[in-house]
């Protein structure tokens, strides 16, 4: 808490960010898998920058595709839970979303593993504590 006693913007991201993260780190048998595409060449930036990853969830072979794209300073870890629940409930579709390309300026190493299934909780909880330490 803040010593005006209101819990400042940052930490209530990075308190939203949790529950999303705990949720999409439970297992599934849906796990999701993050593609890397090539990119827009944009003139002046690294190469290894110029791409865009998609989260695909569900089955490779679904006639139909539901493409999300998170919004500002969000993750396509943001829609996994709702990717798995819409695979599992609608047979026949296969969910992507968006990995922005600025992610990858970030360290991303627990949220991938939060993606793929493999990270717990705890795996998550001092990653993201760390993050709300350096944005202070």
């Amino acid at each position: 808490m803040s010593s005006n006693g209101r819990i400042g913007p940052r930490i209530a991201v990075a308190t939203a960010a949790v529950g999303l993260m705990l949720a999409a780190a439970a297992p599934s048998a849906n796990a999701a898998q993050v593609t890397w595409i090539k990119g827009f060449r944009a003139p002046g930036t690294p190469e290894r920058f110029d791409k865009v990853g998609i989260l695909k969830v569900g089955p490779s072979k679904a006639k139909n595709v539901l493409v999300l794209n998170p919004g500002t300073s969000a993750s396509s870890a943001y829609f996994a839970p709702l990717a798995r629940t819409q695979v599992k409930e609608a047979k026949g579709w296969q969910v992507w979303s968006v990995e922005r390309r600025e992610n990858l300026l970030e360290d991303q190493s627990a949220l991938e593993r939060a993606k793929e299934g493999k990270a717990t909780p705890e795996h998550l909880v001092p990653f993201l504590e760390q993050i709300g330490k350096s944005k202070r």
